[in-house]
């Protein structure tokens, strides 16, 4: 029997690592690749945050609206539910419906970049350590000082070494950023590839949103049965096949104040209200379970609740 080049079988093997589309990368199988970003799309940056929520109890996952920047009556229900819920109580939520955060990078497997007449552009689901560290790679360690490097230009760009090891609990991910150099020294594919990566939109390879998992994940965290309406344009947006159309703006979105500093929260002082709604004094900052900043807040029933710091809201007087 005749057999594959060794080539040939790299390659197939590689191709073979992709999942749901031929776009997307294995993250299971994944274990190294010499990966370059392709520039993003205009107005947008590199590295797009994909939101998925896990129920447990059915083992069923779905994509969350809030991928698309439409309100996910799941997300906003557990928010609810940390501000009233126990640490036990928590603990046991979490391990039932779980929304878990991907950075979705597009780019070029160096191994298998294509060719100018059909650019091999592939999406890279990494972890929020890879994508802080492409952040870093591109603004600088010292921010807006220092000198910024566009590691997603086509010329003088940089190639990424991003390797996994381990599995579960215990996986570790490393990137290494390369010396800079051109995507391609084939000057008809860089033509390609900028025209490609213009047209290319990653959230259009995003898993779309099933309701009846979305629906009972929002039962096991509520109780309720029906999702408010206020839910179901998004709901319906996301779950349709083509393009999920843009989210519209809030009318509720608070309004960045241009003259007007925030008000200054001063531990063991400022009062505040939050999401439940409740009131209580702010007692110290920390991270939720989810890592994110949050304010310690011990409210008026003497019971210490973490609240993220986006929920809560200076009141006027403090105690």
């Amino acid at each position: 029997m005749a057999k594959l080049s060794a080539a040939m079988k790299k390659l197939l093997t590689r191709r073979k690592h992709r999942i749901h589309t031929e776009s997307i990368i294995n993250k299971k199988t994944f274990t190294k690749m010499r990966f370059r970003l392709i520039p993003p799309q205009e107005g947008m940056t590199p590295g797009v945050e994909n939101i998925k929520i896990f129920v447990n109890p059915i083992t069923k996952g779905t994509s969350s609206p809030a991928a698309w920047g439409y309100p996910c009556p799941v997300i906003d229900a557990l928010e609810v539910f940390k501000c009233k819920a126990t640490k036990d109580a928590k603990e046991e939520m979490y391990n039932t419906v779980r929304v878990t955060r991907e950075w979705w990078f597009p780019g070029i497997d160096q191994e298998d970049p294509g060719t100018p007449d059909n650019v091999n552009i592939q999406i890279l689901p990494s972890t929020q350590g890879i994508y802080m560290q492409v952040l870093d790679q591109l603004i600088g360690e010292e921010g807006e000082d220092e000198e910024s490097n566009d590691i997603t230009d086509v010329y003088e760009g940089q190639d990424i070494w991003i390797s996994k090891e381990g599995a579960g609990l215990n996986t570790k991910w490393t990137a290494k950023f390369l010396h800079p150099s051109p995507i391609s020294r084939d000057k008809d594919y860089v033509v390609a590839i900028i025209e490609a990566a213009a047209a290319f939109d990653v959230k259009d390879h995003f898993y779309r949103v099933d309701p009846e998992v979305l629906q009972a994940a929002y039962t096991l965290v509520t109780g309720k049965k029906g999702i408010l309406k206020k839910y179901m344009e998004g709901i319906e947006a996301c779950s349709r096949p083509g393009q999920v159309p843009a989210a519209p703006k809030s009318i509720d979105a608070p309004v960045p104040a241009l003259t007007t500093p925030k008000p200054k929260i001063v531990i063991g002082k400022t009062r505040v209200s939050f999401v439940c709604p409740m009131e209580g004094v702010v007692t110290g900052e920390v991270k939720d379970e989810d890592g994110k900043a949050a304010y310690e807040v011990t409210d008026d029933a003497g019971e210490a609740r973490t609240v993220p710091k986006s929920s809560v809201k200076v009141t006027p007087t403090e105690s």
